[in-house]
């Protein structure tokens, strides 16, 4: 990422691309900081300091929830990858209660975001997180749950259909 900006910036100074404005800045900013902080808790993972991981992920889940709330716009990639990852960090350490509020809380801030459109939600970034709470859930041993939360991930995003198609869903898809 950092290459890519320094290039841009180059290029930039040279006045082979065009100025950004401050809010493409802002958004460039943003990005970066969520980018580095990402990196950081990866290296702590990898340094086995789980816990400051943790913590960083929820930290920043907790200021996308605070940007939502106070009205600034909530990207849903990022509040999706971060929930991704305290939720793997979290199956690691076999905090499944901890693991299984990380995935709703993602889905009740997504209801409240999208609960007012009357035109159908597709999401990528929440098919993929729905797609992750089933396979949790089908690890745990409820594989009704699953298969919903698999269907609920197929409605979000068309191209998870193959997921219906999995041997621990084939029973539940008759049913």
């Amino acid at each position: 990422y950092f290459s890519t900006v320094m290039r841009e910036q180059t290029r930039r100074a040279r006045g082979q691309l065009p100025t950004i404005s401050s809010r493409q800045l802002a958004h460039r900013k943003r990005t970066f900081d969520f980018a580095k902080r990402l990196y950081f808790a990866r290296n702590q993972i990898k340094a086995n300091k789980l816990e400051y991981a943790e913590t960083i992920y929820r930290k920043m889940i907790g200021s996308m929830i605070e940007e939502h709330e106070n009205g600034h716009s909530c990207d849903h990639s990022e509040l999706a990858i971060s929930t991704l990852l305290l939720a793997l960090l979290l199956q690691r350490t076999n905090k499944v209660i901890e693991t299984r509020a990380a995935f709703t809380r993602f889905f009740r801030i997504m209801h409240l975001k999208t609960r007012d459109s009357t035109e159908k939600l597709e999401c990528t970034c929440s098919a993929k997180v729905s797609q992750a709470y089933a396979l949790f859930e089908m690890k745990q041993g409820n594989t009704k749950k699953a298969y919903y939360l698999a269907k609920v991930a197929v409605n979000l995003d068309s191209d998870l259909k193959p997921l219906l198609n999995w041997k621990q869903f084939r029973k539940d898809r008759k049913s």
